[in-house]
């Protein structure tokens, strides 16, 4: 959401017309005459005048969800950022963006900003070791490590079968 300001050029017909008359008296030496006449000019143009504007902006984003097959966990991740490796003292790691309500990481009381260490006996570093994890864990009980609060916990699993 911001403000975006500017102007915009506006051009329009400039037209000028100008009438002139004349008339006069004219002698020589075979008489004299009178004159009258007028004549019309019309110049065409253009004029340019520049038009402020201000916009207040909003942005929108819409997601739609539909029902599918439940999650084999239920763990939706994000990779963990440099600080916050150096600061947990660890490269393992990636942290639960969100959590699928009602899955096995739900009921686990697994929580969005918790740090997803190793499942059963795979390290996790990234969302393809997460990945390989489930592919081997699905339909199966196993040990999920997680970092919380400045404390490993484990928590022991049951994770709903691979689709």
């Amino acid at each position: 959401t911001n403000t975006v300001s500017g102007a915009m050029p506006l051009t329009l017909p400039d037209t000028t017309t100008t009438n002139t008359s004349i008339y006069g008296n004219v002698y020589g030496s075979g008489g004299s005459a009178n004159f009258l006449g007028s004549g019309t000019s019309t110049t065409y143009g253009t004029k340019t005048t520049y038009i402020p504007y201000s916009v207040r902006r909003s942005d929108y984003y819409a997601s739609y969800w539909i029902k599918g097959k439940p999650p084999t966990f239920g763990l939706i991740e994000t990779e963990i950022k440099a600080e916050t490796r150096k600061l947990i003292g660890t490269n393992k790691g990636v942290i639960a963006y969100a959590i699928v309500a009602k899955s096995p990481a739900f009921y686990a009381d697994i929580f969005k900003g918790d740090i997803l260490l190793k499942i059963g006996n795979v390290d996790i570093y990234d969302f393809k070791t997460y990945m390989n994890a489930l592919g081997k864990y699905g339909g199966q009980k196993v040990d999920v490590h997680i970092y919380r609060d400045g404390k490993v916990i484990v928590k022991n699993i049951q994770f709903n079968k691979r689709h």
